[in-house]
């Protein structure tokens, strides 16, 4: 008997908890649980379809001449071309393919189901604009693949992760302040998805989740820059094009807009949330 109430003890200790999800003992429960773990045929798609993202954007980027957006971004404290051109290239591809990743982990959790998840990502990873701007030393690519990751971290039950959304975000956050106001979003996500009555305190924990580490990035970058842009501009056309990392940078001077996955997956979470 004395063994049985240890193991009970051990395994509702905060610690255990953070690393497991609640249990599923109702139909509702286990629509906010599932899925469960990612099948050995999701991951390995997952990777593959990241690699051959990055591989693919590596190819495109060698040879190329510096841009005039690479230039103006190597300006930046987030630009990545102050690591070089080739290593900033290289830096971009590879979080290209982080990006797609994460679009395979949130399309996944949001819609229960490994080939939904897998179907996106490859939407994404086939996108040739996507593939023109991660060919290129720009700090956008990393703050979509921050977003993305972000957005699959907050859909997940598991409590530790809600944390994670938060790190994604800020590194988000630090590339492009304006990312910093996905932090309402993200918040009602944690808010309506893991728990079925909300208290004040859940949106209190939601917002100190994704809010706390973007906030000190918004700092980090204002005394790295020493000056922020975020004024009321974000009202403006050009601020909600920002706002949705729409602008892609293209070899010329000229801007193109494009959808953004990580757009499309955040409405597709507002729907589907309870």
């Amino acid at each position: 008997m004395a063994r049985d109430v240890s193991i009970d003890l051990e395994a509702s200790s905060p610690a255990v908890g953070l690393l497991r999800p609640p249990p599923a003992a109702s139909p509702i429960a286990q629509e906010r649980v599932g899925p469960g773990r990612p099948t050995f045929a999701f991951a390995l798609g997952a990777v593959l379809l990241a690699a051959a993202v990055a591989s693919v954007a590596m190819a495109l980027g060698q040879g190329e001449p510096i841009t005039p957006a690479e230039e103006q971004a190597a300006g930046s404290a987030a630009g990545v071309a102050v690591l070089g051109i080739g290593a900033g290239r290289a830096f971009s591809a590879i979080a290209a393919g982080l990006a797609v990743a994460g679009v395979a982990m949130a399309g996944r959790r949001l819609t229960h189901s490994g080939l939904a998840g897998l179907l996106a990502a490859a939407l994404v990873a086939a996108d040739p604009q996507f593939l023109l701007q991660a060919r290129l030393a720009l700090p956008a690519t990393l703050a979509i693949a921050g977003l993305a990751w972000a957005l699959a971290f907050a859909t997940s039950p598991i409590p530790l992760l809600h944390w994670m959304a938060g790190l994604a975000l800020a590194v988000a956050t630090f590339v492009d302040p304006w990312a910093a106001l996905w932090t309402l979003p993200l918040a009602a996500i944690l808010l309506l998805r893991g728990h079925i009555y909300a208290a004040p305190q859940h949106l209190a924990l939601g917002l100190a989740q994704v809010g706390l580490l973007p906030a000190g990035a918004v700092a980090l970058r204002w005394l790295v820059d020493g000056q922020l842009s975020l004024v009321p501009g974000c009202l403006t056309a050009m601020g909600f094009e920002r706002l949705s990392l729409a602008v892609l940078a293209q070899p010329g001077p000229a801007l193109l807009l494009v959808p953004n996955p990580v757009v499309w997956l955040g409405g597709a979470a507002a729907l589907l949330s309870p």
